[in-house]
């Protein structure tokens, strides 16, 4: 068997957006695959090809430059420089990621243990190079006893250029793995060793059907695995068949094609439609209260039962299902569809059309939330009316907190009647069979990589027992297996939902430590921080091609003894606290589950992002699901391209809508339901796509954000709240080419006055006139934002608040010291500026 790294599997392949041709999808041909566009239209072009050049510059020589992986090529492909700036710009070459510095194996000590997984022997000593074990689970046998009797730190060295087949079995490290470490060894510092989630198969290829042009072969899976969700082949991620053909590394609803349907004539009426079978607890604490300074969200909501009991939720517990949410009451619920009628128009493949389905329960439909694109749900136990057009499927659409009872675009996999383009694939679970349409000549190679595991490695300890200074240091995590239609969670009172897994799980962990590592084409979340977490460091160690989102922050309360009542307490510490994030690259998520981040945060406090980069997902970079705790800072980085497939969010997005009673400032101090502040500073954040509502997105009440010394290019809005947000503040920052406001309240309640926002000492740049620079409620001045000191540039040098010129609504005691001026400000100064925003 091929056991040594291909190129393609180590990640040599970039995403190449622009002209690319979608060559591996027969039914569409060469079709040039068109990005849409992706900054409002009144920019001028050289502005656009300047802020794509600035930022690259940015992230290559800014502190977010400096890490250990490279990828200035996919960067520079997805700002579209050679493109915008008619190849004016030199191409950074196609500089690929390379191992990190890791050199633990160089010069190895008492205490390790070498895994070689082509010469190796699980029977050999293992303790040198020239005795290896063959797997990583008879290494860890053998440190953990060394550890258990010796009391001494061990070490698994993984040989490099090799793929670490797990055979089904997960790596699972407790409390006894104090103190390990494992890393790579071997030749030089070439290719990471891989952990693979994925089983290598072993087939026998026989033609299925080679007619009209088609190169569709099978064979039978005789490997004992019980399911396989995606397929590699030679390292290349093929695409389970599907209608509309489409890759979802490179197409969604950013490109033209799009790989997705347009929405259908109508929609059935789902599991909920009449509301639940039986009510649902609903969950309401006063007392704590935080009423002082929120007045819209003062205490800790909650469902239990009911519609989540319907869908279901695990656990059957959320926000959206206790019809009297302070959101949006009954209106905000979940309420999935049951279907759809296709349009007269829609042209399925023929043997999709006339049906009935081989195996048509185990289909899947996914469908875009309506109005505003907030997430994808995933549908199945489908059936087929080809008469009435009509689709219907019975489970499904957990995947979406606030599933909608309708949808937008929509596509079907997982049928065989779909395989009809290169690199699709079919597995028919009954007849253990396995259909590939062959991108090739002759038959399949006989290998072929099946993803198996959802988690690769969990690290699981306890509170009172903790697993304790784990360090992964130069290992690649790729192939964990979809979760997305496995059950899922309501972490807390946002509008996500998400499955409680990933490659790597660390839950009753302290000081964890993940470094120089890469996890890619992981099609689930990426690394899970579940229950209580300490000082968690992952620094230089890069997320891409990720079917949901790269890095999860996911903490627990006790939601559901004594009714729900004791949810908002997290005073218990069962949460991830103290998480450093440094230097890491993050790219391409939200493959699958579009309601994806690379950082995605609830009931968890106290995160340090800094020098992150990342770009590529459709929704936002990086998304708080609630305020619990605060103390969270995220600086020097640079994010673009987020909600690329989406709107209503921003680069950054943040909820909060619930209460919770933490210990501050530490774990060690009295409870408190008020956060600390969180800090966003001096980074460049770009919301460039038509679905961005603004770069920081402090949404539904909230609070305690200092957002200073920022570079923020395009979006509607500079700063926005809603929801009677409070202690939120905007200092100091660049805005270039917003349109239509500066700042923005959409209302639904308004600040306690002791709590208003600040915004000042600001540059705002409206690309077009609107009129004002502030969106405010003028009738109840004891809310109004303070706003001072800001420089308004706009086209005509003219701007109101409240319907009152600026010089009338100054001399009324507001706004002192903020000035307007006519026109843009030339390319290079608006440049000049961003530059020592980033330097004070």
């Amino acid at each position: 068997r091929v056991k040594t790294l291909t190129n393609s599997h180590h990640g040599s392949m970039i995403t190449v957006v622009v002209g690319l041709l979608v060559a591996a999808h027969g039914s569409l041909g060469d079709v040039p695959l068109v990005p849409v566009p992706d900054v409002p239209s009144f920019v001028p072009p050289s502005f656009d090809c300047g802020w794509r050049t600035w930022t690259f510059n940015r992230l290559r020589g800014g502190a977010a430059g400096t890490r250990s992986f490279s990828s200035d090529a996919a960067a520079f492909d997805a700002l579209r420089i050679s493109t915008i700036c008619n190849g004016t710009v030199p191409y950074p070459g196609d500089v690929l990621p390379h191992d990190p510095p890791s050199r633990i194996g160089d010069n190895p000590k008492e205490g390790t243990w070498f895994v070689d997984s082509v010469n190796g022997d699980d029977s050999y000593p293992g303790s040198s190079a020239a005795t290896p074990f063959a797997t990583v689970h008879r290494a860890i046998q053998a440190a953990r006893a060394t550890q258990r009797a010796n009391k001494t730190a061990q070490t698994v060295l993984l040989g490099r250029a090799e793929i670490h087949y797990l055979q089904g079995i997960p790596l699972e490290l407790t409390a006894a793995d104090r103190g390990l470490t494992i890393a790579g060894y071997g030749g030089t510092l070439g290719p990471m060793p891989i952990l693979s989630g994925a089983r290598q198969l072993s087939l026998t290829w026989v033609p299925h059907d080679t007619s009209g042009g088609l190169n569709v072969w099978k064979a039978v899976v005789r490997e004992d695995i019980p399911e396989i969700g995606g397929l590699r082949v030679n390292g290349k991620r093929q695409v389970r068949a599907r209608w509309p053909n489409g890759d979802p590394e490179t197409m969604g609803l950013h490109t033209t094609p799009s790989g997705w349907a347009d929405p259908p004539q109508s929609w059935l009426p789902g599991v909920v439609a009449n509301g639940p079978k039986t009510p649902p607890i609903e969950v309401k604490v006063t007392t704590p209260s935080r009423a002082e300074a929120y007045a819209v969200y003062p205490y800790y909501t909650n469902g239990i039962g009911g519609i989540c009991n319907d869908v279901p939720f695990s656990p059957n517990v959320s926000f959206w299902c206790n019809t009297h949410n302070p959101r949006d009451g009954a209106h905000g619920v979940w309420n999935g569809s049951g279907g759809l009628v296709y349009n007269a128009s829609t042209t399925l493949p023929p043997a999709v059309a006339t049906g009935p389905w081989l195996n048509e329960a185990e289909g899947v439909a996914h469908v875009w939330h309506s109005g505003g694109h907030w997430a994808t749900m995933m549908y199945s136990n489908m059936t087929h009316e080809p008469a009435s057009k009509t689709i219907a499927w019975r489970s499904g659409g957990f995947q979406d907190a606030r599933a909608s009872s309708d949808g937008a675009e929509w596509y079907l996999e997982n049928l065989l009647e779909l395989i009809d383009a290169p690199g699709e694939w079919y597995f028919d679970n009954t007849s253990r069979t396995l259909y590939l349409y062959h991108n090739g000549t002759g038959a399949p190679t006989p290998y072929v990589d099946a993803t198996d595991l959802e988690t690769i490695v969990s690290v699981m300890g306890t509170q009172n027992d903790p697993v304790r200074d784990v360090t992964f240091d130069g290992i690649q995590f790729v192939d964990a297996a979809a979760s997305f239609m496995k059950p899922h969670g309501v972490p807390s009172s946002g509008d996500w939902a998400l499955r409680r897994t990933a490659a790597v799980i660390s839950e009753g962990v302290v000081n964890l430590t993940v470094k120089n590592c890469r996890f890619q084409k992981v099609d689930g979340n990426g690394l899970l921080l579940s229950g209580y977490n300490r000082e968690v460091t992952i620094v230089d160690t890069e997320f891409v091609w990720i079917g949901g989102s790269a890095m999860v922050a996911w903490g627990s309360t006790d939601d559901v003894s004594h009714n729900g009542t004791l949810g908002f307490d997290a005073t218990k510490g069962e949460f991830p606290r103290g998480t450093n994030v440094d230097h890491v690259t993050c790219r391409e998520v939200g493959l699958f589950e579009k309601q994806a981040s690379c950082w995605f945060h609830a009931k968890a406090m106290e995160t340090n992002i800094t020098a992150m980069l990342a770009f590529n997902g459709p929704r936002a970079g990086i998304c708080f699901n609630d305020g619990m705790g605060g103390g969270n800072i995220i600086q020097d980085s640079v994010l673009f391209s987020f909600t690329r497939e989406s709107s209503d969010h921003g680069v950054f997005n943040s909820w909060d809508r619930n209460m919770y009673s933490v210990r501050q400032p530490d774990d060690d101090g009295a409870p408190a339901v008020l956060p600390q502040y969180n800090l966003i500073q001096s980074n460049v954040l770009v919301a460039n796509y038509p679905g961005a509502q603004e770069a920081v997105d402090n949404d539904d009440g909230s609070g305690y954000f200092n957002t200073t010394r920022n570079v923020i290019f395009f979006g509607k809005y500079g700063m926005k709240v809603d929801m009677a947000g409070h202690d939120n503040m905007h200092t100091q920052n660049l805005y270039a080419y917003l349109s239509p406001v500066c700042f923005v309240d959409l209302g639904g309640g308004e600040a306690v006055p002791a709590h208003r926002d600040l915004f000042a000492d600001n540059t705002c740049i409206q690309g077009q006139d609107d009129g004002t620079y502030a969106g405010i409620n003028c009738k109840d001045n004891a809310s109004w934002p303070m706003f001072r000191d800001n420089s308004i540039y706009n086209p005509s040098g003219a701007t109101s608040v409240c319907g009152m010129p600026l010089s009338k609504w100054q001399a009324e005691g507001h706004d002192i010291g903020t000035t307007v001026h006519k026109g843009i400000p030339a390319d290079q100064t608006i440049f000049t500026w961003a530059t020592k925003v980033l330097t004070r």
